[in-house]
């Protein structure tokens, strides 16, 4: 994401920023966001033209601890058929 930032001050061009902001949102989806990277992400959303309100959705939120067990319980069993 960097990269596209920097080839985006380089060249002005949007289509940099809308691929940064699609790349944010995957990462949001995927529960991938690192607090360590929040003011790059602040960075993309303000550049592409996002409202706060748009940004609470997936943006950095309160990790949950979990274990094998609850795992387990979300992803339910399924029969091969051979």
């Amino acid at each position: 994401m960097l990269d596209l930032l920097h080839w985006y001050e380089m060249s002005n061009d949007i289509r940099y920023i809308e691929i940064a902001a699609l790349q944010l949102k995957a990462l949001a989806h995927m529960g991938l966001m690192r607090e360590c990277d929040a003011e790059i992400y602040k960075k993309v959303a303000l550049l592409a033209g996002w409202t706060e309100e748009e940004c609470k959705y997936g943006f950095i939120q309160k990790q949950i601890k979990i274990n094998k067990t609850q795992i387990r319980s979300m992803i339910k069993k399924w029969r091969l058929s051979i």
